[in-house]
């Protein structure tokens, strides 16, 4: 920070490599989690996502939800590092989780989109064509814990 805009100059360096090198890899994680982020429907109405991401990617995505989902009451949780971005319709507050709630209890009308999500996805698929390795490329299998449509897969 007290270089400024100079320590591009430092490039050479090893230590200026590693945090480029850093950086460039938690921006694009974020930019995965932003088209994979899949949000559920909560009883009370509140649109709720877990995420497990590999860099602390929830302040680089919050605001894309914000934009997005304005309207809206949602909470994106980062369930390996124990926080959660909540946004009320004006503001994203990042706030620490001490405990997580397993028995979470979703509208009546989740599990019939959940179900016609994954109904969707394996008559898509042509089963001949399947390759799970071109999957994998494409979406690496850690971040499949949380999508819908992989829900049962292995």
């Amino acid at each position: 920070f007290k270089w400024g805009k100079s320590i591009y100059t430092h490039q050479g360096e090893v230590w200026m490599w590693e945090i480029l090198r850093r950086s460039q890899m938690a921006g694009n994680e974020a930019e995965k989690f932003k088209g994979i982020v899949r949000f559920s429907e909560l009883a009370e109405g509140m649109l709720y996502a877990p995420i497990h991401p590999t860099h602390h990617v929830l302040p680089l995505i919050v605001r894309h939800f914000q934009k997005r989902l304005s309207c809206e009451e949602w909470a994106v949780h980062d369930v390996g590092r124990h926080v959660a971005a909540y946004y009320d319709g004006k503001r994203v507050t990042i706030v620490r989780v001490e405990s997580l709630k397993t028995d979470i209890a979703y509208s009546q009308d989740e599990e019939g989109f959940r179900q016609l999500w994954r109904d969707y996805y394996r008559h898509m698929a042509i089963r001949e064509r399947n390759n799970p390795t071109a999957q994998r490329s494409f979406l690496p299998k850690k971040y499949w814990a949380y999508l819908t449509e992989m829900s049962g897969k292995t």
